[in-house]
């Protein structure tokens, strides 16, 4: 029974770690020959989803309705919320009169899921074709409170200039907030 489970817990260590530290190698030293690959919360991945299954086609001429129900949304008083669960959601901002080019979001999510949400757009903008370029990442916002950052990408595609942006509240430790609010601007100018 005892083997069994030092070759079960080998054996696992060798899924999840590696196989270096299977072997007897310190956990330092294999860290450093492969990343560990954290996978994207909710948030991030429904973020990107709101990027392209509904911003980026409505912008381009389609349907707001046939593409915020494909993605998932829902209308709850007027507005396109989809729920990540919980008080965890986010909040379409879809192009109006006013700002026929702009598509925008607000998610509100875990304190923790700030960094995924920056890092999973700042990965969808660099493998776009063309690859968005950084204009500024993790930038403070000067005189916010509570403090918050902006990211932003930006490219002339075929399509037109297309810029993302994403602005974060960040989390403040004499005032924990179980969830936190970021802002994605979507702007796609005809050419």
């Amino acid at each position: 029974m005892k083997k069994e489970l030092i070759t079960l817990v080998a054996s696992v260590m060798a899924i999840t770690c590696g196989p270096a530290i299977a072997q007897g190698a310190t956990p330092s030293n294999a860290a450093t020959s492969a990343p560990a690959v954290v996978p994207a919360p909710p948030a991030a991945t429904d973020m990107v989803a709101t990027l392209q299954k509904v911003c980026l086609p409505v912008l381009r001429g389609g349907g707001l309705k046939a593409s915020a129900s494909a993605a998932g949304y829902k209308q709850k008083d007027g507005q396109w919320v989809l729920t990540i669960d919980g008080d965890r959601r986010i909040e379409l901002l879809p192009p109006d009169e006013a700002n026929p080019h702009v598509c925008g979001a607000t998610i509100y999510a875990r304190p923790t899921s700030t960094t995924a949400l920056q890092q999973a757009l700042g990965r969808w903008a660099s493998a776009q074709t063309p690859p968005l370029a950084p204009v500024k990442v993790d930038a403070s916002v000067a005189g916010a409170a509570p403090p918050w950052i902006d990211s932003s990408w930006s490219a002339q595609t075929p399509a037109g200039a297309l810029g993302v942006a994403l602005g974060q509240e960040q989390a403040m430790p004499a005032n924990p907030k179980p969830v936190l609010e970021s802002d994605l601007q979507v702007s796609l100018t005809p050419a």
